[in-house]
């Protein structure tokens, strides 16, 4: 008997029905069973140690693998391979059962004796059809890689040998659970233990604690076969508004706690009808072992409510809900990870009026189409960013506009001075029958008030967006984990992320190039409190630890587990250990109290799901990041760790997009690092970077040139004061007065000059956020920003509005690494008094940073000391920070780096805004030198 211990995404996407399947199909005998976050086949599959000979001799053959190992390793392979099979043999008769076959599929490294390799994904199918002595462990191997689930992925696999006594053993420690296992599958089970070797069988689960190996299973867009369901007058799923399958469905948003069973989701309080039963019980049926299975027999209720009255309910609500948008009327409904306002995208009036009652009159709406045909005319779709909206995922997609509009969509309202609109598509069974009878697209927006997370229940819902709708429609299935939609954008090239949340979160991931390179053991985590728990400290008296998270032993044995707390804004979690990195879903911004305390549920339970007491928390610098404040009083409460690591926002930016480029973890590269703000190293305001460095440490070998905030923080959003100072700074008199005499009002403009002259609240910064900010303001689109990043959409809306002339960058002095503004500003103000075109000057002011990026990489490589030219690697060029979110920039630079042929990276794991802070300050955690 052959234990088989696979990690990765395993729970929630139908594994242990597919390898059930497979095992029956091949006639072969053992069982599948979750065990904490893994997936554990057992199966009696003919073995001899030709099989693992045959596998090791092939590994000191395979060429593709050893590549990816250092000089070192390869020695060890060739002796390993070479050596006297004899003696293995003689071995492995007296010690059979400890031989472990590992084989991890993110990675390839050479394992102790008593493992024999670790083997590539792209190899492992091949691997094992070709060089397995036993057909059958050929075949099982060979089918399981070919079949996989769509939505299942392997990061590792661990085989090793189980003797007859042994199993039987495991066998009774998967007691049947009545809350877990449906009675007509527990005869069945029952049936097969009084012969083990009858078939092939799921077992029960057994809770148990994650490792970073594993994943939390995603939330899924309804698949093809349950759409047909809905649909199909005689089915019993015929328009229910929560099926859901192996493949489709509800995950992480309904997980209140791990394996992923039925009785530790929101469906655990609702029982199962008989035909249910038999479908779960079924392994030729798409159900089978569906943990979240219902259907109109078993229904979770559904409600339609005015105010907090029920006016209908069950399959009435749909036809109601029609009238409802057909009258313009706003309604809040439930999706997979929390409520959402929708109206109907081709009435002005009922979009204005939402615009009104939600306070957000110009930041554009995303817009739900029912399937793709709608999409492609909404906007017009390259095959990327179509191939983006089916995901699984189900993300909103940015893209352009479909301008001849043949749906009469309300576009200016929906996306208001904009030419990209975003999509997505209906995604579960209730948006497929809204669709059904109401056929026009929607507004599909977050329902929560302005900061605040996604609200996840009906009272809530209730409570703080009467204001906004009467009307919202529920069903009784809990959201334990409230999560947003995911956004991606073809930016470069490529699709990037904008916001990773449902459907691509949690993300699990390794970063197979720095895999076992980690220079961060020599960390000091002796000599410490024995670590507990993560707690929230403010809700978790030190005396009673086990409020919020049940008390349990550690199992850590002192290995390295780092916390990252990301920045104030965007907040992402990351947690992350030797081999894999695990970010959260986005969070929010932590300057409201109730993103605050979501934040730390979030950190609660996922500390908790992965056994994980953290060695080492990182966090930002800023003192008054309220992730920092947390990170600070973790530690001093020492509830959770021995270190606190703390990292400046820019450097973590870098590592961000070291981490996902990076050949070694001694790597440097060049970061250009353009964001809105960031403490700096001199304690000033940063984002407008070029830093030298790697994850041990960076130094600043360039910035723009410092000008004004005046007013502090308030010019973040008074954009006209960003505006007043760059005038200022480039001795435009002209711009100076138009500025003094028709934007700024006569009460300010006195106050103003006073503070100007005595210095009293105006900062420094070389922010290249704050200069789109500025130029926005310049040109006369934007004194006032209603949204983060308006200023930037703005400017990219004229440069699209531009045709491609051959345009002179505007002047600029790049002296001592330092980017000087005065001539830049200065021939914008000429520019725009001279009656130039607006869509002119945004168009070259983009092209002029374009130029600006690589002007300084080709100065700093040319002055690149003789050392780093004698190593014969080219210095990579990394971009991060949220002005790289601006498609027009990108696409700009990344012509023009290809064109001189320098290697530079865009993000395409994590965001490149502060979503993404986390994972670079997880990644310097781990492998900086501290």
């Amino acid at each position: 008997m052959l234990k088989i211990h696979c990690k990765g995404i395993t729970q929630g996407v139908g594994f242990r029905p597919f390898v059930c399947t497979l095992g029956n199909d091949l006639g072969l005998c053992g069982s599948v069973a979750n065990v904490g976050g893994d997936g554990i086949i057992y199966v009696d599959l003919p073995y001899t140690w030709d099989t693992w000979e045959n596998l090791s001799t092939n590994l000191a053959n395979q060429k593709t693998s050893i590549a990816r190992t250092n000089v070192a390793k390869k020695n060890v392979a060739k002796r390993f391979a070479e050596k006297n099979f004899a003696e293995k043999k003689f071995i492995a008769k007296k010690f059979v059962r400890f031989f472990v076959l590992d084989l991890d599929f993110s990675l390839v490294l050479l394992p102790p004796l008593r493992s024999l390799h670790y083997l590539h994904d792209r190899d492992c199918a091949d691997f094992a059809s070709k060089n397995c002595a036993s057909t059958d462990f050929s075949a099982f191997f060979s089918a399981f890689f070919a079949s996989l689930p769509t939505n299942a992925k392997i990061h590792s696999i661990s085989i090793s040998y189980l003797c007859e006594e042994d199993y039987h053993k495991v066998r009774n420690m998967h007691k049947s659970s009545p809350k877990s296992t449906p009675k007509s599958t527990q005869t069945r089970n029952k049936d097969s233990k009084q012969n083990p070797k009858s078939s092939f069988e799921i077992l029960d689960s057994i809770p148990a604690f994650f490792s970073l190996d594993s994943s939390i299973p995603q939330d899924l867009a309804i698949c093809k076969e349950c759409l047909s369901d809905i649909f199909c007058p005689t089915s019993r799923h015929y328009l229910y508004h929560l099926i859901s399958c192996t493949n489709c469905g509800g995950r992480y948003s309904l997980i209140k706690s791990l394996p992923y069973d039925r009785e530790n989701t929101a469906m655990s309080k609702y029982e199962m009808c008989q035909k249910c039963k038999q479908d779960y019980a079924d392994m030729q049926s798409r159900f089978f072992h569906a943990q979240p299975i219902s259907c109109n027999d078993c229904a979770v209720p559904i409600r339609l409510y005015e105010g907090r009255e029920i006016i209908t309910k069950d399959r009435d609500i749909f036809d109601r809900l029609a009238v409802l948008l057909d009258s313009g009327k706003i309604v809040c409904i439930k999706g997979l990870g929390g409520f959402a306002l929708i109206c109907d995208a081709t009435n002005a009036s009922a979009i204005t009026t939402l615009r009104e009652k939600k306070n957000r009159p110009t930041k554009p709406f995303a817009i739900m189409a029912k399937d793709i045909a709608t999409a492609q005319k909404i906007a017009n779709l390259n095959k990327a960013e179509s191939s983006a909206l089916c995901e699984a995922s189900a993300p909103i997609v940015l893209a352009w506009q479909n301008k001849q509009n043949p749906l009469g969509l309300a576009l200016e309202q929906i996306a208001p001075n904009l030419s990209t609109i975003g999509i997505l598509l209906a995604n579960t069974a209730l948006h497929h029958i809204c669709f059904s009878i109401f056929g026009k697209p929607i507004i599909y927006t977050s329902a929560n008030l302005k900061g605040e997370p996604i609200i996840t229940n009906l009272q809530e819902a209730q409570e703080k967006l009467e204001s906004i709708t009467s009307y919202f429609l529920d069903f009784e299935r809990e959201i334990y984990n409230g999560i947003d939609d995911s956004i991606l954008r073809f930016i470069a090239g490529d699709m990037r992320p904008i916001r990773l949340a449902r459907g691509k979160t949690p993300l699990n991931f390794a970063l197979p190039n720095l895999q076992n390179q980690t220079p961060q053991k020599s960390i000091n985590l002796q000599n410490q409190t024995s670590p507990q728990n993560l707690q929230n400290p403010k809700s978790c008296p030190k005396q009673n630890q086990a409020d919020s998270i049940k008390h349990h032993k550690s199992t850590d044995k002192g290995e390295i587990k780092i916390l990252a707390f990301g920045a104030q804004d965007k907040s992402t979690l990351c947690f992350c250990d030797e081999k894999r990195f695990m970010l959260s879903h986005y969070i929010g911004d932590l300057s409201s109290v109730a993103t605050q305390e979501k934040f730390i549920t979030n950190m609660e339970f996922f500390a908790l799901v992965y056994d994980f007491t953290p060695r080492v928390l990182v966090s930002d610098f800023h003192p008054r990041y309220e992730s920092v404040k947390l990170a600070k009083q973790i530690r001093e409460e020492n509830y959770a760790t021995t270190k606190h690591l703390q990292i400046y926002h820019h450097h973590a930016h870098l590592c961000a997009i070291l981490g996902e480029v990076a050949s070694s973890v001694d790597e440097e590269i060049l970061g250009i690092i353009w964001d809105g703000s960031g403490l700096g190293e001199d304690s000033s305001i940063w984002g407008g970077e070029f830093l030298f460095g790697g994850f041990g440490g960076i130094r600043r070998v360039g910035h723009f040139g410092e000008f004004f905030l005046y007013g502090g923080e308030v010019a973040i959003k008074e954009i006209w004061r960003v505006g007043y100072a760059l005038s200022k700074l480039c001795g435009h008199e002209k711009m100076v007065a138009k500025y003094e005499t028709e934007v700024i009002s006569k009460e300010i403009l006195p106050l103003l000059k006073v503070a100007i002259q005595k210095g009293i609240n105006s900062h420094k910064t070389t922010s290249v956020g704050r200069l789109f900010d500025g130029v926005a303001s310049l040109l006369g689109i934007l004194q006032n920003t209603r949204y983060e990043g308006e200023s930037g959409a703005l400017i990219e809306e004229l440069y699209y509005q531009c045709p491609k002339l051959d345009f002179k960058p505007y002047t600029f002095c790049l002296q001592n690494g330092v980017v000087s503004l005065e001539s830049f500003i200065y021939e914008i103000c000429e520019d725009i008094f001279l009656g130039e075109p607006l869509p002119h000057i945004a168009r070259r002011f983009i092209h002029t940073l374009s130029i600006i990026a690589l002007d300084f990489t080709k100065e700093f490589l040319g002055s690149t000391t003789s050392e780093a030219k004698s190593s014969h690697k080219q210095i990579k060029v990394g971009f991060s920070g949220g002005v790289f979110q601006n498609k027009a920039l990108c696409d700009e630079i990344h012509a023009l780096f290809s064109r001189a042929k320098i290697p530079h990276f865009f993000h395409t794991i994590v965001p490149t805004n502060d979503s993404g802070i986390s994972f670079g300050q997880a990644a310097f955690g781990l492998y900086g030198k501290h």
